[in-house]
């Protein structure tokens, strides 16, 4: 399979087009998708609401430079793009964010050694379309997709948000009734677009989705105080497959 994603790297069946609001995913035909998290928002993730402390902007860990208002998601974004020009490169860079030195030496510990970041997938029927953060090889050779999450402490990743009968909310088809937190969120993005590289996969190879085997996901989180995995259970690939299918 490494050699087909490959080829996805080289010709992807979607790439970003554009600049600021009109950057979209587009295939060949210049057909745009919808981005993923745009999708999932409007039709998976519940209408509950998350109690503030689980919504705080930035690690009370980090420097100063990224506390405040959307200090978490400049964060993020600035991590994901260093490490994708390291990933994407394969060269030396110079001076690293701590996040970014930590995500590299924790990947190395748990013999996941990166091969591409930011590689665009899609489901053609539903036009949808997403960027996995990073995709790595395993010590026993299979592809592992990689959903990273920066600035997520542990205490607020099982949050769950509060529905309008002050119940906890649930996620949405095709992930109905897994409660509506953080960590379930993450896992529905993971999903998707775990489901999608295979599809892509099972396309570039010209093989029946069966038969692409030995691709896996795990979700990352990282913070100013360590780095957590957990993988993907198959109830969530499951559902993931029958929608992309």
């Amino acid at each position: 399979m490494q050699k087909f994603l490959k080829r996805l790297q080289r010709n992807p069946v979607v790439k970003l087009r554009g600049r600021g609001r009109t950057r979209r995913f587009a295939d060949a035909q210049r057909r745009s998708y919808r981005g993923l998290t745009k999708v999932l928002s409007a039709t998976v993730f519940s209408n509950g609401a998350f109690p503030p402390s689980a919504m705080a902007s930035g690690d009370g860990n980090c420097s100063s430079h990224w506390r405040g208002r959307g200090g978490g998601r400049r964060r993020g974004r600035a991590v994901d793009a260093q490490l994708t020009r390291i990933i994407n490169s394969r060269k030396k860079t110079g001076r690293k964010l701590k996040l970014t030195s930590m995500v590299l030496a924790f990947l190395a510990q748990q013999s996941l050694r990166p091969v591409c970041a930011q590689l665009p997938v899609a489901c053609r029927h539903r036009r949808v379309a997403t960027a996995i953060d990073i995709v790595a090889i395993d010590a026993e050779d299979r592809i592992v997709v990689i959903e990273l999450k920066c600035g997520h402490s542990r205490a607020t990743r099982n949050v769950a948000a509060r529905g309008a009968a002050r119940g906890a909310a649930t996620l949405k088809a095709p992930f109905k009734k897994a409660l509506d937190t953080h960590l379930h969120r993450h896992f529905a993005q993971l999903a998707l677009s775990l489901a999608m590289l295979r599809t892509s996969l099972a396309d570039a190879s010209k093989s029946d989705l069966t038969d692409i085997c030995g691709v896996r996901g795990v979700l990352l989180y990282a913070d100013d105080v360590a780095c957590d995995l957990y993988s993907l259970p198959q109830w969530w690939a499951k559902r993931a497959e029958r929608w992309v299918a």
